[in-house]
């Protein structure tokens, strides 16, 4: 699980400050990464001409991770279930759309949930891994090409490699 946790969210952690110039008393946020493709799917491509850079059928345009905040804010204000779905939270960077598969009734739940701790965060991923066989069976017996494709989809480039690594780094065998 460590492994995971630091591939998902590397040094950056499960909280950030979205804006580095915010005072030092200011709340942390959860660490997000917001897709452009899932919103375009959530909205049926409604938004897609006045907003391609948060609605578009086509994955990637991420962006630096302090703008990721923005982009959900755009989003939400056109769809707030939608822009809550499209979006990965916290240290295992689980979609909002995953929401049933992390133990929750919806999706306001689950982000109020992850946003609140790291405990939180942790127990969403436990109960994701537990509600899928293939997930379970791929982690404990440390197959990461398995993991990988299932957990971040077939083209997951790489990230098998990495969590491998991450793994070795963490002291596992």
């Amino acid at each position: 699980m460590k492994a995971v946790a630091k591939t998902e969210t590397g040094s950056l952690g499960p909280y950030f400050k979205p804006d580095q110039e915010l005072a030092s008393g200011d709340d942390l946020v959860p660490t997000i990464l917001f897709e452009r493709h899932l919103f375009h799917r959530a909205t049926h491509g409604n938004c897609d001409q006045s907003h391609p850079h948060i609605s578009n059928p086509l994955q990637g345009g991420y962006g630096r991770k302090t703008v990721q905040y923005e982009k959900l804010m755009e989003a939400y204000a056109l769809d707030s279930n939608a822009a809550l779905l499209s979006s990965s939270w916290g240290r295992f960077q689980i979609l909002g759309s995953n929401f049933k598969a992390t133990g929750f009734h919806n999706v306001q739940d689950y982000v109020a949930s992850v946003s609140e701790s790291e405990l939180n965060q942790l127990r969403a991923f436990v109960s994701f891994i537990k509600a899928d066989p293939v997930l379970k069976k791929a982690l404990s017996s440390k197959d990461w090409h398995g993991f990988a494709v299932r957990y971040n989809g077939p083209a997951q480039e790489g990230y098998d490699e990495t969590i491998a690594r991450n793994y070795r780094e963490l002291g596992g065998r």
